[in-house]
């Protein structure tokens, strides 16, 4: 997922929406899934094992709740979540 960071002082939520829905456009599913697997790939060379074997750890709550554990079951959800998108 592209990584963005907006600098600005919208005074509304329909701006916010805006800037958002505009952003979204410009994603293309093909480089969030890209990204995604760059990261997962990340994960799974800094902990010594596949995300398929994290993510059932995971869920089993034997991963804690560390920063990393969070964001590679994030990146891993997304991962599922995007390829099970007609």
């Amino acid at each position: 997922m592209p990584k963005v960071t907006i600098s600005t002082k919208i005074t509304s939520a329909r701006e916010a929406k805006k800037i958002f829905r505009e952003l979204a456009k410009q994603t293309t599913p093909k480089a969030s899934l890209d990204e995604l697997m760059t990261e997962l790939c990340r994960f799974e060379k800094k902990f010594g094992m596949s995300s398929i074997e994290f993510y059932r750890q995971f869920l089993a709550g034997k991963m804690g709740d560390e920063h990393d554990m969070m964001l590679w079951a994030m990146y891993y959800e997304s991962y599922i979540s995007l390829l099970q998108t007609p």
